[in-house]
């Protein structure tokens, strides 16, 4: 077995692993239709920063403003406001945007939780403050969930868009019996907690918590009736409440950081100091220490290693399931992939599209710019309006990244559109062009699909009837669309 690398912290990060948040599935269906981030392609320029002034900035400001943002972690958008929500982890505070349709470059938050204003940034052990907070998650009633990492905590804060009450009291603590006790007990049980980071809503209303100290995902059901305190119903990484070891394989965890549930009800989990993402198929179902059957990031349960292609990690730290696509936050490589389509992604898949970086094989870390990530942490999240938006954590900043519209694939067949043969076989030859990958070309003569040889610059030796014979090619995106056809007659004499 390859020996477990310790999960890698970026300069002046805490001790703590903090993560991000998710609109549940349920308050996304109040919005009239829910579209997704699969028509960003590789490397394009974000189009709104937030916490800099312009897309070149990345210094600290201290004590903060309302523009400002220092080692920001998870982010989350309301789908009935608009607004945004944003763990601004050192300043201790989570920060609410109006709706960002009304913001610049820069723009102001208007809100803190865990302060008293917009300028102050004392930690704390109380309903109202905290300490380095990480995930977020929004409920259907439009609650605020926030992982208290420094607290060993989780914190409910009720009309979350809505309220203007100064250092509003949280209204639920999840992983200690009261608001003032912030210790991890030691071994761990269901009702305790050690640096959470990662947080999630699934359709049916369930909590799911990655325990980030403990190594393991603890499942939260009836969140309604939860009182202080309460304890988990399941947990994934290990095999009982009671176990915390890092581990390998398929049924441990080492430094989980987030976790995120597809439509079909795939639990994934960034495994962090594995540096892997793990699916767990119908996870609600699973016994206590059920095995991972999914793994990106490795080609096999048994490997741990770091990466650099479009099939391997470093450090993954975040991970968002929005429609087909599973985008993963590699944060070690400075940049975020696209996984698509998920029905069907074979163990060790390739990513379709990169943001933050060129291609697959750089990791460039100096660039601040529209287009470049400089470690970005845990914040990964797409928002109805089909808008990526990543936390660019050593910039002190937050990016979004808006779908731009990719124009259909095209193809050509190479010399004349019609032509005499003798010849019973002849090969065509042509090329291919998308704005993001290629997918697939297709020859077809008559109801004969002969094989392709190649994308880009493709042949294909194609039979012919005696007669007009009709030559029909067409190429296919990753996103799914498909080029007009290209069209040749040759006529067997």
């Amino acid at each position: 077995m390859d020996q477990l690398a310790p999960p890698q912290i970026p300069p002046r990060r805490r001790l703590f692993f903090p993560a991000r948040r998710f609109a549940s599935a349920l308050a996304l269906l109040l919005v009239p239709a829910v579209v997704t981030a699969d028509e960003i392609l590789t490397f394009p320029a974000a189009d709104l920063v937030l916490g800099q002034a312009d897309f070149t900035g990345s210094a600290e400001t201290d004590p903060p403003t309302g523009t400002s943002l220092s080692d920001v972690g998870a982010i989350i958008r309301d789908p009935i406001s608009g607004k945004v929500f944003v763990s601004d982890t050192d300043n201790n505070r989570v920060l609410r945007y109006r709706n960002p349709a009304t913001l610049a470059n820069g723009g102001s938050a208007e809100f803190a939780f865990g302060q008293a204003n917009l300028t102050s940034r004392v930690s704390g052990t109380s309903a109202s403050s905290n300490s380095g907070p990480a995930g977020l998650a929004l409920d259907s009633s439009g609650r605020l969930w926030v992982a208290d990492p420094d607290n060993s905590r989780v914190l409910r804060f009720n009309a979350a868009v809505s309220t203007t009450t100064s250092a509003p009291a949280a209204t639920l603590v999840l992983g200690q019996s009261n608001f003032t006790s912030g210790g991890a007990a030691m071994p761990p049980t269901a009702s305790s907690m050690l640096s959470p980071s990662g947080l999630h809503f699934d359709a049916a209303g369930r909590l799911w918590v990655v325990d980030s100290g403990n190594h393991r995902i603890l499942r939260f059901d009836n969140v309604d009736s939860l009182t202080n305190g309460a304890a988990a119903d399941a947990v994934l990484g290990q095999g009982s409440f009671t176990t915390s070891a890092p581990g390998s394989g398929d049924s441990s965890l080492n430094g989980p950081r987030d976790l995120t549930l597809d439509s079909t009800g795939t639990l994934w989990v960034a495994d962090a100091g594995n540096h892997r993402v793990l699916g767990f198929p119908s996870a609600a179902t699973l016994a206590n220490g059920s095995p991972a059957t999914r793994v990106l990031g490795q080609g096999n349960f048994s490997s741990v290693d770091a990466g650099l292609s479009a099939s391997r990690f470093n450090n993954p730290n975040g991970v968002f399931a929005v429609g087909n696509s599973l985008w993963v936050l590699d944060s070690g490589n400075h940049r975020a992939l696209r996984f698509f389509p998920l029905a069907g992604l074979a163990n060790g898949a390739p990513a379709m599209t990169v943001v933050g970086q060129p291609d697959f094989k750089t990791a460039a870390t100096s660039i601040v710019d529209a287009r470049h990530f400089t470690f970005p942490f845990m914040g990964i999240f797409v928002d109805f309006e089909g808008a990526l938006w990543v936390s660019d954590q050593s910039a002190r900043r937050l990016l979004r990244f808006d779908p731009e519209t990719s124009a259909r694939p095209t193809i050509t067949i190479r010399g004349r559109s019609r032509l005499s043969t003798r010849k019973r076989k002849v090969t065509i030859r042509g090329t291919a062009f998308a704005d993001t990958s290629l997918v697939s070309t297709q020859v077809v003569v008559g109801k004969l699909r002969p094989p392709i040889v190649g994308l880009e610059r493709w042949s294909a030796k194609v039979r012919l009837k005696p007669g007009t014979n009709s030559v029909r090619a067409t190429a296919r995106d990753a996103l799914g669309k498909t080029s007009r056809p290209a069209r040749l007659v040759i006529t067997r004499e």
